[in-house]
């Protein structure tokens, strides 16, 4: 006979109020300064070009007002895309 191994959850907790992260300038500008150049050496990204720009600024816009959500999913098979994009979000 099957019995499972804790009893079902048959009540819902509230949502967790959560606070906005803190991150010193400090860091922000010491990670700017030193991504540009990981990228390059490490990687051999030497320019980054972006496509249909206008589309996508519309998205974050649109996001940003409360207009709509903004999920961005990619998929990363040689490991270099999830640096890039951050670097690409973050600073430029």
């Amino acid at each position: 006979m099957y019995k499972p191994y804790q009893n079902p959850v048959i009540t819902a907790s509230p949502d967790v109020k959560v606070p906005p992260p803190k991150v010193s300038k400090l860091f922000i500008f010491i990670v700017s300064l030193l991504s540009g150049a990981y990228l390059y050496v490490l990687f051999g990204f030497a320019k980054v070009i972006l496509r249909s720009q206008d589309i996508l600024f519309d998205v974050f816009k649109k996001s940003l007002n409360k207009e709509s959500r903004c999920i961005i999913a990619f998929r990363h098979p040689d490991g270099r895309e999830p640096q890039l994009l951050t670097w690409f979000f973050l600073f430029r």
